[in-house]
């Protein structure tokens, strides 16, 4: 099939790809997109296809025979983390944020592989129904190895007891929670911004926060909590985080964005399993800022005399109602007006960090956030156990 473009008609690849599960059902003019861009790949038994640290350059679909996806460990033997067998789709994480392989891919058999290769691969997720397929995989995929990752280090027959409250037992999920954290908060011009989270040494790693850049040129600050007992935080939020980064550069807007997230989260969840995502969306614009949320993200806009408007949310959280809908709303900000978000704590606890944060009104956003952190710090009693605070705050300048 790499030589396909001589020996394969489109229509004999596009009878190919019927074959394989991850394209069933797609309506034909999708089919003959992929077999004008589809090369193929031929691997011997035990050959390396890439490794962990390397750059991304392809995404993968097992036609025939099986990969196994293996965790590097210095020293000794690779740790075997999964196996995508026929019609699996495999290595899309790496070209959805650009970050290095996270694992290495080696042939268990003699297999054939399609290829989508780097430059392709945007074009594909410019389809919507293409699209969604890639990220609903990218989501199952996710929490498989994540579950796998958390119940290796507490073995146990239930989620009671690989989820316990023991120390070390999120070992995990804060390291994943690390690695997506940014460093900086965007530079906004007329802005003072900074964002902070807990990182407690016994957290579980359940709390997010990003920026991106939409099409329109403004900055969209992302604060995100996952905290369910049945599911790790780590797999929420790396999902949340890839997907925000797939879906918010091409939008000018913030409508429709948490509503895509949510059917993916939706399509991918386990049965019984209590895995809820709350998240607060906010775009940054010259003297106004667009909102969105979902669940409990209380978010407030704190006026220079100390009166409050607060931002109602937006709808449930993310990934227990499929196909629910979530509007933005667009609020003017006045010179000295700052905006306070902290998802995933309650009405009270909220009440109070806003009322906090409107009588320090001549210190830097990042000194806010610390001392909001510190504040949140003394009410750990009234958080669910492990959970770590986020706060997000913003000025505007006078």
């Amino acid at each position: 099939m790499s030589a396909a473009k001589g020996t394969w008609s489109v229509d004999q690849v596009v009878a190919l790809l019927r074959r394989i599960s991850f394209f069933e059902g797609l309506p034909e003019d999708d089919l003959q997109r992929v077999a004008g861009i589809v090369k193929g790949r031929a691997l011997g038994k035990g050959e390396t296809l890439f490794r962990e640290g390397e750059p991304g350059d392809a995404f993968y679909v097992v036609f025939r025979g099986a990969i196994e996806i293996l965790k590097d460990e210095p020293g000794g033997k690779p740790e075997w983390l999964a196996v995508r067998r026929d019609g699996a789709v495999f290595g899309e994480m790496s070209l959805l944020d650009d970050a290095p392989r996270s694992a290495t891919a080696r042939a268990a058999e003699d297999t054939q592989l399609l290829m989508v290769e780097k430059e392709h691969f945007r074009q594909l997720l410019g389809n919507d129904a293409l699209s969604l397929r890639i990220m609903r995989n990218m989501a199952m995929a996710l929490r498989t190895l994540n579950i796998k990752h958390a119940a290796a280090q507490r073995p146990g027959p239930s989620p009671s007891a690989v989820w316990g409250e023991e120390p070390g037992a999120y070992t995990y999920g804060r390291l994943v929670q690390r690695a997506l954290l940014p460093r900086n908060a965007p530079a906004v011009e007329g802005y003072d911004m900074a964002a902070g989270v807990s990182q407690r040494e016994d957290g579980r790693g359940t709390a997010l926060w990003d920026w991106f850049t939409m099409a329109d040129g403004r900055a969209i600050l992302a604060a995100v909590s996952a905290h369910g007992q049945d599911v790790p935080a780590a797999h929420q939020l790396a999902v949340a985080r890839a997907l925000f980064r797939h879906l918010v550069p091409e939008r000018s807007g913030l409508e429709g964005v948490l509503g895509e997230l949510n059917n993916v989260l939706a399509a991918g969840a386990l049965d019984g399993l209590e895995q809820p995502v709350e998240c607060a969306l906010v775009a940054v614009g010259d003297g106004e800022i667009e909102w969105t949320s979902a669940g409990q993200a209380p978010g407030a806009i704190i006026r220079p005399d100390r009166t409050v408007l607060e931002l109602s949310p937006q709808g449930p959280p993310l990934g227990i109602l499929e196909g629910f809908q979530y509007p933005s709303q667009r609020l003017t900000l006045q010179p000295a007006d700052a905006l306070l978000v902290a998802p995933g704590v309650s009405a009270a606890v909220f009440k109070g960090a806003t009322d906090l944060a409107a009588t320090i009104r001549d210190k830097p956003a990042a000194d806010v956030v610390a001392m909001l952190q510190t504040a949140l710090a003394k009410v750990r009693e009234q958080l669910p156990p492990g959970q770590d605070t986020l706060t997000l705050f913003l000025r505007r300048e006078a």
